[in-house]
């Protein structure tokens, strides 16, 4: 019984730590996108089309 109390509280704290590194990463990227969307808007969505637009896009939003 006390195995299956030790797995089952590994398990918690793994779990635990997986979802405040999930927070903590969508926290930096939402922050970095914050800080970032001036400059992106006039250089990027404003700016011509061309190769360094598209996978600049294709790289920061690959959901589009």
């Amino acid at each position: 019984m006390t195995d299956q109390m030790t797995l089952l509280i590994d398990f918690a704290q793994d779990l635990r730590m997986t979802r405040m590194l999930s927070v903590s990463s969508t926290t930096v990227l939402f922050y970095d996108a914050i800080l970032s969307f001036p400059s992106e808007l006039e250089y990027i969505w404003n700016g011509p089309r061309g190769t360094g637009k598209i996978l600049y896009l294709a790289g920061r939003y690959p959901f589009l």
